[in-house]
């Protein structure tokens, strides 16, 4: 069964039942009210974050197909019946880009799913451009409410490339390891280091890049490396062949040695000597999306670390706590601060900002647009590793928090009881 509607009657303003009773029946005229966008909304908030949050499509899909049924129903009866009352928002709306951005999502989601890594970028691509014309569109058609998921997407794929396939591995992989999704995720990772190798040793067109034997002389360049050099015992190791030097290419044959390990037990269910636990999956794919994001940012030259790569390799750099909220730190949470986050220094809004954050008109309809001076002092002052605490009301909150995410700052959340804590993931 589907509900097509949602309508609410407001019975209770006639009074009391006693006093109804009073009241002749053709006169008990009671207030109706459709609710059925507002169920719309919540169906799209609880598919958006699905989708963000396990990579479950499948919520968005059924929804969009509901709401270009809607759609295309209202254009009709507008086209037959020109005097009756029509929605007018929904004979603007482009049914064919929502569709778009749906398909396109579901798209994404099984090229990860099944691990395709060739489609990998093209997928991304298709799917940015279809979120940046939904966006566009809604905003000129004024769809207010669910411009802020939208934005939440944006953010997410934001970090992903329309042309690089590496910075793609590693972000597909990231949303594996967000997702649970270990096996693929550790899957593409490889993969992709394997493809990355491969161009290193002149492999670079797409034909040789995906030849087997190519493929697999990079894995046994890696195991050779890492008898050489991987091991943490020096003894251990099998007498030097190559007279190797440690470098970022050394580094790379290392760590697919480490990850071709780990992938082999996921993908062999833990039929072999010495199987890990269950837990290990998820530790070592986040480990290893580190070294390869460090590996690969590095030999290009691009100081844009993750926080969390910021955060072990970047620890000379006082990090900085931007305080985005209506009043001060106590001096014991500065210390508690100082000490389980490392900050420096604590950053607050200019007064004219403060006092723009603590007093946010109740009846705005565009909040990005009224936060633009403090996203842009957020982008001036905040850097990669650097940490946020963002406190206030919820729509300003929601767009900051994830605005901060999207530069790779960490959030921090007050606890009742005063003490802070890093929150790893934005707030929904």
């Amino acid at each position: 069964m589907q509900i097509e509607q949602h309508f609410y009657g407001a019975f209770e303003v006639l009074g009391k039942m006693s006093d109804v009773q009073k009241i002749p029946v053709e006169d008990r005229n009671a207030p109706i009210f459709d609710l059925t966008s507002f169920v719309d909304l919540f169906d799209w908030t609880v598919g958006i974050d699905r989708y963000l949050n396990t990579g479950d499509v499948s919520v968005v899909y059924d929804q969009t197909f509901r709401q270009m049924k809607r759609i295309n129903q209202e254009k009709s009866k507008s086209a037959a019946f020109l005097d009756q009352d029509v929605d007018k928002k929904t004979l603007f709306m482009d049914s064919t880009l929502v569709k778009r951005l749906s398909k396109s999502m579901k798209e994404f989601s099984d090229v990860l799913f099944t691990c395709r890594g060739l489609s990998l970028t093209e997928s991304v691509s298709k799917l940015k451009d279809n979120l940046t014309a939904v966006m566009e569109n809604a905003s000129k058609q004024h769809i207010v409410p669910l411009l802020p998921l939208l934005e939440m997407m944006k953010d997410r794929f934001d970090r992903f490339s329309k042309d690089d396939k590496y910075i793609n591995v590693i972000e597909a992989a990231k949303w594996c390891a967000d997702n649970k999704m270990y096996q693929q995720g550790l899957t593409i990772l490889e993969e992709g280091l394997i493809s990355y190798a491969c161009e290193k040793l002149g492999y670079r067109d797409l034909n040789e890049l995906i030849k087997t034997d190519n493929r697999s002389r990079a894995i046994s360049y890696a195991y050779v490396v890492f008898n050489e050099l991987g091991k943490k015992d020096k003894k251990a190791r099998n007498n030097p062949l190559l007279n190797l030097k440690p470098d970022t290419t050394t580094e790379l044959l290392i760590l697919l040695y480490q990850i071709s390990q780990i992938r082999n037990d996921i993908n062999h269910a833990g039929w072999r000597e010495d199987p890990s636990e269950p837990g290990v999956f998820e530790e070592k794919l986040h480990e290893f999306i580190k070294s390869a994001e460090r590996i690969i940012l590095s030999e290009r030259g691009d100081t844009g670390f993750t926080a969390e790569c910021v955060d072990g390799n970047n620890a000379n750099r006082g990090r900085k706590m931007l305080l985005i909220f209506s009043h001060g730190l106590t001096v014991k949470q500065k210390e508690d601060a100082e000490k389980r986050f490392g900050i420096s220094e604590f950053v607050t809004l200019p007064s004219e900002l403060q006092e723009k954050w603590s007093n946010i008109p109740p009846d705005l309809e565009d909040l990005r647009d009224y936060l633009r001076d403090i996203l842009e002092w957020i982008n001036a002052y905040g850097q990669k590793g650097d940490y946020a605490l963002v406190q206030g009301d919820f729509g300003v909150t929601f767009i900051t928090v994830n605005y901060c995410r999207s530069k790779g700052l960490s959030l921090c959340i007050q606890q009742p009881e005063g003490t802070l804590m890093r929150r790893k993931t934005a707030t929904r």
